[in-house]
């Protein structure tokens, strides 16, 4: 064809004329390529050469991808040069056509600075680039131009880069040893680390002076930069390491300095910025891990492996050398680890660490078969993988090379070699595993190539997947996955041979173990949680990877088997929990606790340990907060299921406070602690199932009766310390609880409702203060007792106070006489405050003076007449209860919200419901006179004044709606009372109060319901006029 004639005609001509040719020449793609290869006709140099550009294309691994990314360099070059001419000139145009074809990342590179492929072409020979000593010269000169300037420096380093990944691409692609490869890009990387410590070591002297006395400093590479069998898109494996602590540099001490120094190292090759970035910085293998210091010095490395260094430690060090700093600090760092990853024998423990680290490889097979499913054959992690072949030798250097020497080598091939000298395997092993390393790198090499990112498995994508069988020479994709089939087969086959077949129990459930594999593809773990229950599975797996990465957590990579068979069942367990996405919020502050208290982490051995902390994790913000906050309280689940009696609490606390002698702050400390540990231990038999219906807001309701009065001790010690005590020996102060308090109703996120009244007149004895009057004295207490009882401290609060229900509400006194309380009920009080009344009672004082104050009380609530309206009053009031305190957002929700305080059936109607009957026949029956709604329901049904099944049917709903708004408190550490009727959320509530199974969220809705209908139903009957049905709160 006459391509410079064809490029004349007007491009949709161009294309008809040329599309039967394309087609014929049966490109890969060829239909694609029409438009772009037509559109480049236009121009007499790419006409000249259109020939050699379709052979190029026919041997690309994308003849698109090419095609795009040369159109895209000639216009960039045009624009830039005015000439892309150059682009045209043989070996330029394959080079071009080669790495686009087979890269994605190559494409760009050289789309936004075609230069470079001018400047590559004349340096393909592998024969070039033999050491790191050509790159040490191309960093002098980096160093040399960008003196003091980290951006300029930052940016020469990653255009520098750049060139040479594409240089080493194309390496690959043209079929170099992956051995020659991957030392290269190792070398690379090397002397990109030596160049940023060079420059940023100068900057901090010439800001901070050197360290004195002077004090080397060295990059220790680890893993496959250790051993110079870099990946072509790897992260570099690096322990920073200096020489003593003893130094100083100005203002900053030695370790200070090398920190300084190392941060801005790791950011110079790591960051990424418009340019990309050199290499990903992976520091997890340090002391510690990613919670330990960035630096450590020589000694404190030596005392960390020599106390706490375990089996995969010492595998990690076998290809450690040194790759930037200090050459002769890099040999003593190595000759100082020898010891520790050497045995001069066979020792019990290190055999016994081999063998649980083939254990966890082979666990490790469901996990490659679960990233096989979602991305594709795994080929460092999968059966026969490139993880197989490094264990394989790496096992053999920790058993033999204590006592030979010679097996001390850093390279995977080289250490083979050295074994079949040696005698340890045979030279069929030798030669299978070798090949097999070399085709599995190979491949690797060209996936990581595509795109430039750390992935290990093959591409699920057909179009993909064809491409790279055709960059390594294949036909078909089924002829690539024959040849990986064929050498992983033989792989797998010595390395299950190696140990034999570790014995070991079931294990936790596969998917806590995928999930907990940071090495599988991202996507697939969150989908995997999605599946799991998570409604926000990114952000939970997010929480989830935080939890992994704290050195001595028992879900780190790194953990011991025991101590991760530990960690993944107990993450069974939380994602068995009533809400995943809450479960795995709450890990990460509980694993660092276990990281540091590892005493704790025996408890997780327990099955219903690990049962009883993921629920709590799952179902409730605050009781998880309380958990995390305090990980002692971890042997309470042992306990819950014994239950103190009010006596036994009070005995209890008064033992501990005794410890405390007069010191109030100790005490108060104590207090708290006590509630979140008896809170913690009601909490966790309620989740259990092991309390009856009212036997949780009875333990919370006994707990903060102590407290207050504990609390008012304390109040009262303090104060009369410094005034004396009455004079008046009639006198004395009690405290009156209303509200869930007073009726016995308390939930975990109670306040307290409280009002004070005092007998006596005078004045008090006189302390270290004086004398003062009576009134004083018990106003003064009682503004101590609040202060003590809402204070937070570092062991968190105890109630908020709510005095509203004083006489004259907030306007009124704080403390009452009780003659003015008396006259305030006979004379002033409300029908509301009457109704407030029903449900209070003393809870603390000198017997005497309450009983004489409960009196008052009785007859304040029961003494007055009821008049024939007192039902609807009631009514209007609970109508405008409801018009002014449901929430927008409940009004706004279209029935998805259920409010179960304020709306139809709620418990505010079946405790108007019971209110209005108390204040009707309460004053002639004093049975009747209950302050709690059930058990006030049992006293009128006893006494004929409502049918007993009835009054049954309201105890059961009233006990599930109080439940239910328990767990919705706990849940979200919030006074809430709606129920959000969302079917994920509903069933997460609907696991936490104890249903099961797919329909959990379906029988707990029914449930709701039927027991608002029946509440609501009940209450119209008592109080007249209805409001509509209870589909939603109105």
């Amino acid at each position: 064809m006459d391509w410079l004639a064809t490029g004349a005609l007007e491009l949709d001509a161009r294309a008809e004329r040329i599309r039967p040719h394309l087609l014929a020449l049966e490109l890969a793609d060829a239909k694609t390529l029409v438009r772009p290869f037509a559109e480049l006709l236009g121009l007499p140099i790419f006409a000249l050469a259109a020939d050699r550009v379709l052979a190029h294309l026919a041997r690309a691994a994308s003849p698109r991808r090419a095609l795009l990314a040369l159109q895209d360099c000639v216009q960039n070059m045009e624009a830039s040069r005015g000439d892309a001419s150059p682009l045209f000139v043989e070996p330029i145009l394959a080079l071009v056509v080669e790495l686009a074809g087979a890269s994605g990342r190559a494409a760009r590179v050289l789309a936004a600075d075609p230069a470079l492929a001018v400047e590559l072409a004349g340096r393909l020979a592998p024969e070039a680039h033999a050491d790191a000593e050509p790159f040490e010269r191309h960093m002098e000169r980096i160093l040399r131009r960008t003196a003091g300037d980290t951006v300029a420096f930052d940016r020469a380093l990653r255009r520098f880069r750049n060139r040479q990944m594409l240089r080493l691409a194309l390496w690959e692609l043209r079929d170099t040893d992956v051995r020659l490869t991957a030392a290269e890009v190792a070398d690379l990387a090397s002397a990109s680390l030596q160049a940023a410590l060079q420059h940023h070591l100068a900057i901090l002297e010439a800001q901070h002076g050197k360290v004195e006395p002077p004090c080397g400093c060295v990059v220790m590479g680890m893993g496959k930069l250790g051993g110079r069998e870099l990946n072509y898109s790897s992260d570099i494996d690096v322990i920073y390491v200096y020489e003593h602590d003893q130094g100083r540099a100005g203002e900053l001490s030695s370790h200070q300095f090398h920190v300084k120094l190392f941060e801005r190292v790791t950011t110079s090759l790591a960051a990424i910025t418009e340019h990309g970035m050199v290499f990903r910085v992976d520091l997890d293998l340090r002391p510690e891990g990613r919670p330990g210091p960035l630096a450590n010095s020589l000694a404190s490395a030596e005392r960390y492996y020599e106390t706490w260094g375990r089996t995969w430690e010492r595998a990690a060090w076998i290809k450690a050398r040194a790759v930037a700093g200090d050459a002769e600090l890099g040999d003593r760092v190595v000759e100082s680890m020898r010891p520790f990853v050497y045995r001069k024998s066979f020792d019990l423990e290190a055999i016994k660490g081999i063998v649980e680290m083939k254990a966890s490889i082979d666990r490790a097979q469901r996990q490659a078969k679960f990233s096989a499913l979602s991305k594709g054959l795994d080929l460092k992690l999968g059966k026969g993988g490139i993880r197989e072949i490094e264990f394989f030798v790496q096992a053999h250097q920790l058993l033999h090379g204590g006592r030979n020497p010679q097996l001390r080598l850093t390279n995977t091939l080289e250490t083979l070699a050295t074994l079949e000298a040696a005698g340890l395997v045979n030279a069929k092993t030798r030669e299978v595993l070798t090949d097999a390393y070399l085709f599995l790198r190979k491949v690797e090499h060209r996936i990581q190539i595509v795109e430039e990112q750390q992935t290990h498995t093959l591409p699920s994508d057909a179009q993909e997947l064809k491409a790279l069988a055709r960059s390594l020479g294949f036909t078909t994709p089924a002829a690539l996955k024959k040849a990986l089939d064929g050498h992983m087969r033989q792989v797998h086959e010595h390395f299950s041979g190696l140990l034999g077949k570790v014995e070991e129990d079931e294990g936790p459930d596969p998917k806590a173990e995928q999930v907990a594999n940071p090495e599988l593809d991202p996507e697939a773990r969150a989908a995997l949680l999605a599946e799991l229950g998570a409604r926000a599975p990114e952000s939970a797996l997010a929480n989830l990877d935080t939890a992994l990465r704290f050195s001595g957590s028992p879900l780190h990579p790194h953990a011991s088997p025991s101590d991760r068979a530990i960690g993944l069942a107990f993450l069974e367990e939380c994602l068995a929990s009533p809400s995943v996405d809450r479960a795995l919020t709450h890990l990460p502050d509980l694993v660092r606790r276990l990281a540091i208290h590892r005493s704790y982490l025996s408890e997780l051995k327990r099955p219903e340990v690990r049962r009883g902390i993921a629920r709590v994790l799952g179902a409730s913000d605050l009781l998880a907060r309380i958990l995390t906050s305090n990980p002692a309280l971890l042997s309470q689940v042992l306990l819950a299921a014994s239950l103190p009696v009010t006596d036994a609490l009070k005995a209890n606390l008064q033992s501990r406070l005794a410890q405390a002698g007069d010191d109030v702050e100790l005490a108060m400390a104590i207090l708290r602690i006590f509630k979140q540990e008896e809170t913690l231990r009601t909490a966790l038999a309620d989740l259990a199932g092991q309390l009856q219906p009212e036997e949780a807001p009875a333990r919370l309701t006994a707990l903060a009766e102590v407290l207050v009065q504990a609390n008012l001790q304390l109040a009262f010690d303090d104060i009369t310390a410094r005034f004396g005590v009455p004079e008046d020996p009639e006198a004395g102060l009690v405290v009156i609880a209303g509200g869930t308090l007073g009726a016995r109703e308390m939930g975990y996120r109670s306040d307290v409702d409280l009002s004070f009244i005092y007998r006596g007149e005078g004045e008090t004895t006189g302390g270290t203060r004086g004398p003062v009057g009576v009134s004083e004295l018990y106003t003064r207490v009682v503004q101590r007792f609040v202060t003590f009882l809402t204070m937070r401290l570092p062991q968190g609060d105890l109630y908020p106070v709510d005095m509203r229900l004083r006489p004259s509400g907030s306007q009124g006194p704080l403390v009452a006489t009780l003659r003015n309380f008396q006259d305030y009920h006979q004379r002033q009080a409300h029908l509301w405050e009457r109704q407030a009344l029903v449900r209070s009672r003393v809870i603390a004082g000198p017997p005497e003076v309450a009983a004489q104050v409960q009196a008052v009380l009785h007859h304040a609530t029961y003494d007055g007449e009821w008049a024939p309206d007192t039902a609807d009053r009631i009514h209007e009031m609970r109508l405008r209860m409801k018009r002014e305190r449901i929430s927008g957002k409940i009004k706004k929700g279209a029935g998805r919200f259920l409010d179960l305080k304020l709306g139809n059936g709620g418990l505010v109607e079946v405790e108007f419901l019971v209110q209005c009957l108390l204040l009707e026949h309460g004053k002639a029956d004093p049975s009747l006179r209950q302050p709690c709604t059930r058990d006030a329901l049992a006293a009128l049904a006893e006494a004929g004044l409502f049918p007993p099944e009835r009054a049954e049917r309201l105890i059961r709903a009233q006990d599930f709606l109080r439940r239910l708004q328990n767990w919705v408190r706990l849940a979200h550490d919030e006074m809430l009372d709606h129920v959000d009727l969302e079917p994920s959320r509903l069933r997460t509530l609907a696991l936490a109060v104890g249903y099961a199974g797919e329909t959990a969220a379906e029988l707990m809705r029914k449930d709701l319901l039927e027991d608002t209908a029946a509440i609501h139903e009940a209450y119209r009957e008592v109080l007249g006029r209805g409001s509509g049905p209870n589909t939603r709160a109105r």
